[in-house]
């Protein structure tokens, strides 16, 4: 019995213990409440009295640069590949990835005893009709053979060397332009079928790029504008060359060349590169920082500066440049907005203007 009563009292006690708990927990919260209503009331009432901090702007037109960005893959301003002209086995690579060749260089061989080619009997046929063509005008030139004759003999050589040029051109796979080489596809020994990609030879000193505009973007760019393109640290000067007029179907957008220099050949074809064209379409407009417009529900809103006070206005913007927006509509030359502060600031509010947030915050310090 007396157990019990033990346990009972133990457990109003700590009963008792809990509701305290609670009851200081809720003061502290409530207080702290209070104290922040207070902090919350105050800050207000010095709004309302000395007005909200912030900085300005009077609105100007000027040139608007806009800058258009795009990642692009790069390759030579000339490029050609080259296929195999017949199914065999690659007997021998005369040239490396890197070389500077010239026009109708030998770059590989086939086999000259491939089936395929026919190279030892087009060399023997074009020989005797080599020999028998010197013979029959020698003999022309004595009168011992007419001149329907030399002309039958003639156009059999003609052939022959026909043949003799077709069967070494399938043999040794020439550079079908001078350049480097900038990409081997096969190894000696491969077998590879007919028109497979071999090589690749492009000019490395002039780069370029196709680009995708869109139909916005495409009004406001010229063939001259300028462009630079960026990999690794490495950039390379350039402008726009073409300009497509017609919509890609597939991309739904307007292929635009630009070419650069790559005067120290540091860039590698087939590298993506970060591109930025700067069009020269530069007309007067107002423009304004990023951080002074307000984006709500798909709308954009500034605030103007009337009589000391902050007044919501909607705007209709344009182009975009980094942080630079144009303001097609709801601003004109000479009106003031603001730009810094405006976090605090709403429609009606009374507004302290100074010259800087920092400054301000620097002044307030000093008084202390």
């Amino acid at each position: 019995m007396i157990q019990q009563e033990i346990n009972e009292m133990r457990l109003r006690k700590m009963k008792w213990l809990g509701i305290a708990g609670i009851l200081v927990a809720g003061l502290a919260l409530a207080t702290a409440c209070a104290r922040e209503e207070v902090k919350g009331k105050s800050m207000v009432q010095v709004y309302r009295e000395k007005g909200v901090p912030v900085r300005v702007m009077h609105v100007q037109s000027k040139p608007f640069v806009t800058e258009y960005s795009y990642v692009a893959a790069l390759k030579g301003v000339k490029e050609s590949n080259a296929g195999a002209p017949i199914g065999g086995t690659i007997h021998r690579i005369h040239h490396q990835v890197g070389d500077v060749v010239v026009r109708d260089a030998v770059v590989m061989s086939f086999p000259t005893n491939s089936p395929a080619t026919q190279y030892d009997q087009a060399r023997v046929a074009f020989n005797l009709a080599e020999t028998t063509l010197e013979r029959i005008n020698n003999l022309y030139a004595a009168g011992g053979v007419s001149r329907q004759e030399l002309d039958t003999v003639q156009t059999r050589f003609d052939i022959a060397r026909a043949n003799w040029d077709a069967a070494r051109q399938s043999v040794h796979v020439r550079a079908p332009i001078a350049g480097t080489i900038t990409q081997i596809s096969v190894r000696e020994s491969d077998s590879v079928e007919e028109k497979t990609l071999l090589f690749t030879v492009a000019r490395t000193d002039q780069l370029k790029a196709e680009v995708w505009v869109n139909e916005h973007d495409i009004a406001h760019m010229r063939v001259g504008d300028r462009a630079v393109a960026e990999w690794k640290h490495i950039a390379m000067q350039g402008e726009v060359t073409r300009i497509n007029r017609t919509v890609n179907p597939m991309r739904q957008a307007f292929g635009v060349v630009v070419e650069f220099e790559n005067f120290d050949q540091k860039v590698f074809c087939g590298v993506n590169a970060a591109i930025t064209i700067t069009s020269a379409d530069q007309s007067e407009a107002i423009a304004l920082g990023r951080e002074a417009i307000r984006f709500e529900d798909n709308k954009a809103f500034v605030f103007v500066v009337q009589d000391g006070l902050a007044v919501r206005r909607e705007v209709r913007i344009g182009r975009k440049s980094g942080m630079r927006v144009e303001i097609l509509h709801g601003l004109l030359p000479g009106e003031i907005i603001v730009t810094e502060g405006l976090m605090l600031v709403e429609n009606g509010s009374p507004l302290n203007i100074i010259d800087s947030l920092l400054n301000a915050a620097t002044n307030r310090e000093e008084r202390q």
